[in-house]
């Protein structure tokens, strides 16, 4: 066994990296010279290049990298073991440096290419790699002659330093910090067996502010506020690091939840679904599905079966690039599901738990559905059908209609001592709060360790820590009001005028939701809604439609910000009525007297 050393590393980003937009306008400016292996136009060399270009300082570790992508959210490609092993073969590559971390980094030389290393990061547990900007083509089973490990963030210029001036990459010309594994590799097995005792160190500390930037054991960084002062900030990663195994990037490494499984009932007489052939789909879908189910099947999140019941399956994109999900249909099954009445929470009660608090910080469950079990014996009805044969799930399912009353019942149980205390919950949206740095740091905490008890886990980049704004259902909280999301009243102003009752109906629907927000709505949309009255698909749209139309738009725009309820001060409640509806509006004074309207209400009147 080889011995492994321990390498020191000053993680500098000598460069303010809270500027994403002109960092991100940078990459993309930049044109690789060649299309080697991670020399994309977002790999590490077009990175170091364009920032030198710019002026800027290099940086120098694989951390800094990562942290820079996730800032920026550029997009990224995958590609399998075989894939790379192309790579490989097509460029002449015949050495590989690991990191020894779950995602790894890895240089090749390319020979006769002025010993210009190109750069990857290898995910040990599931055997992919990263190449930034690089996509192959047909693979191959190359394995490279020898491989180098190191069990730290990888030092690449001193490595970089070293190849230069010798030459090659040989166990003589190797930094001390590097040891050679003599054996070569095959399929990777070799390289996990020695990767047992080792762990990457879970932050990185930054140049110019000084605070440590925390990531997860997959490499992505832990969003949390850079409005908090560095004592702030050293509580807040100290405490994360107490709980960074909850932490997670790929469905693949998701638990499931000490929680009693749940129960899918149906009706009853109910018959028997169809057992549903499956789906025709195209080569490429085939090799998507592939991949999803085995996925799944290694995270036991789905097994095989025989049942007579056979939804079929299909796979989708996300709007993630070169991102795919499992989806089935669930309609027959949902015919002849038992209807769970479990209550969603109302959205002014989660926002009205929220007022007054200074510090927010979102959890996000990964594929939340997916951490909850299933009863054994109820598992056979969650059976579905692909063209690679029939499986079901041992967890709580995406499509099934109880699926979201379920999850909502377990969660409010699960943490129930802290619901609109400290925590809200909306399905697989949880939200801890506080209205001082120490409560919302104690009240954090307390919801982590239910977390950790129940065996749950994050979506690393989904979660977000002591913020001073949160979304939430459409909606941005802050400690001085309540306003709507701007991409949601983007989408109304930039609605098209209607044509149809249908379009029609959609718009006032939208707006509607933000009604609390707008004075007078009901009033204002009047001449709208009377557009939607009969069966007439078309309607003729006249200058008092245009009007209302114009005005709700307007209003969304300039009169959003609610303030907060205080139970402590004078409310002042104003109403109005007119021939087509009723309004109100509640106001309440400042510290200077001023009154700030807290919530309007309107209703139209019915004709007769």
């Amino acid at each position: 066994m080889s011995k492994i050393i321990k390498i020191n590393d000053d993680h500098n980003i000598k460069i303010d990296i809270k500027d994403s937009n002109t960092i991100k306008s940078i990459f993309e400016s930049y044109k690789p010279g060649e299309n080697v292996a991670g020399d994309g136009n977002y790999g590490i060399y077009a990175v170091c290049n364009a920032l030198n270009d710019n002026k800027l300082n290099k940086i120098t570790s694989i951390a800094d990298i990562l942290q820079l992508f996730n800032i920026t959210q550029l997009p990224n490609y995958w590609m399998s073991d075989d894939e790379l092993a192309a790579i490989a073969d097509y460029y002449n590559h015949d050495n590989y440096i690991y990191n020894d971390t779950n995602k790894t980094a890895i240089i090749y030389q390319k020979k006769n290419y002025n010993n210009r290393p190109a750069i990857v990061l290898y995910n040990v547990n599931n055997n992919t790699h990263w190449v930034p900007g690089t996509r192959t083509d047909k693979p191959s089973n190359k394995i490279p002659h020898k491989h180098i490990i190191i069990n730290d963030v990888l030092p690449l210029q001193k490595l970089i330093n070293n190849i230069k001036k010798n030459n090659s990459i040989s166990n003589d010309t190797l930094p001390n910090d590097f040891i050679d594994i003599k054996k070569p590799l095959n399929n990777n097995n070799n390289i996990k067996s020695v990767n047992t005792y080792t762990k990457i160190s879970n932050t990185i500390t930054n140049n110019y502010d000084d605070k440590e930037t925390l990531i997860d054991n997959e490499g992505t960084v832990i969003n949390i506020s850079q409005h908090l002062d560095k004592y702030q900030h050293k509580k807040v990663v100290e405490l994360l690091k107490k709980f960074i195994h909850l932490f997670t990037t790929d469905t693949s490494y998701i638990k499931c939840a000490n929680i009693d499984p749940c129960e899918i009932k149906l009706k009853q007489n109910y018959t028997d679904p169809k057992f549903n052939a499956p789906r025709r789909v195209s080569p490429q879908q085939r090799e998507e599905l592939k991949i999803q189910l085995d996925k799944l099947l290694n995270a036991n999140i789905i097994r095989p079966i025989t049942s007579k019941f056979a939804a079929p399956a299909f796979s989708v994109k996300k709007k993630e690039k070169g991102s795919y999900r499992l989806v089935v249909s669930y309609k027959e099954l949902n015919d002849r599901v038992e209807t769970d009445q479990y209550p969603l929470p109302r959205t002014t009660d989660l926002l009205r738990a929220l007022e007054g608090s200074k510090y927010f910080s979102s959890l996000d469950l990964n594929s939340g559905f997916f951490q909850l079990p299933v009863k054994e014996e109820d598992q056979d009805k969650l059976a579905f059908t692909s063209c690679h044969g029939l499986f079901t799930f041992t967890r709580i399912p995406q499509g099934l209609k109880v699926s979201s009353s379920i999850f909502q019942r377990k969660l409010n149980e699960a943490f129930s001592e802290l619901l609109y205390k400290s925590l809200v919950i909306y399905i697989d949206d949880l939200a801890s709060y506080g209205k001082d740095f120490e409560q919302a740091l104690n009240n954090l905490n307390n919801a982590l360790l239910i977390m950790d008890k129940l065996n749950f886990s994050l979506k690393t980049s989904k979660c977000f820590f002591f913020n001073n704004k949160i979304e939430l259902l459409g909606h941005i909280i802050t400690r001085e009001g309540i306003k709507p999301m701007d991409k949601n009243t983007k989408a109304i102003t930039e609605f098209k005028q209607p044509t149809t009752q249908k379009e029609v109906r959609s718009f006032i629907g939208m707006c509607s939701y933000y009604r609390k927000h707008v004075k007078d709505f009901a009033k204002i949309a009047h001449p709208l809604t009377e557009l939607i009255k009969g069966d007439n698909k078309k309607i003729d749209w006249q200058i008092e439609h245009e009007e209302s139309f114009k005005k709700l738009k307007q209003y969304l725009i300039s009169e959003p910000l609610l303030k907060h309820f205080d139970d402590d001060k004078h409310v002042f409640l104003t109403t109005d009525a007119s021939i087509t509806g009723l309004g109100a509006y509640i106001e309440q004074p400042d510290n200077n007297n001023i009154l700030h309207p807290v919530g309007y209400a309107s209703r139209k009147l019915l004709a007769n």
